[in-house]
């Protein structure tokens, strides 16, 4: 999932559930916190491991590109904490293992805050 606006991803995901029209950082924050867009991950995530678990070609899953926390310098793509954050991904990670228990799953975290990647770094 994509946190970057240029790519779609999460503020799609945001104003598909919410009919915002506007992306602002609480809102996007939302992808991280709201459960009706939480529980549509989660079904697409179901959708594609269980599709592609199977094949030689996957070497791990994952769960977001550059999912950033309010301490970012410079950008402020997301207003979310890596509190949130952390426990979004310990969830996704957690639900996507129990459909795939071969597979690693990452973050593909860049610059996150230190307790975001020493936990899940």
């Amino acid at each position: 999932m994509n946190n970057w606006v240029d790519y779609g991803g999460m503020d799609d995901y945001i104003i598909e559930t919410t009919n915002a029209t506007y992306m602002n950082e609480t809102e996007h924050t939302d992808f991280y916190t709201y459960g009706p867009i939480v529980d549509l991950f989660d079904a697409y995530a179901r959708e594609i491991v269980t599709r592609y678990r199977n094949s030689s070609t996957i070497f791990a899953w994952e769960l977001a590109n550059e999912p950033l926390v309010n301490s970012y310098p410079g950008v402020a793509a997301s207003n979310a904490s890596a509190a949130e954050i952390t426990k979004w991904v310990a969830d996704r990670s957690a639900y996507i293992k129990s459909l795939d228990s071969q597979h690693m799953v990452c973050i593909g975290c860049v610059a996150c805050s230190t307790s975001l990647t020493r936990r899940h770094g």
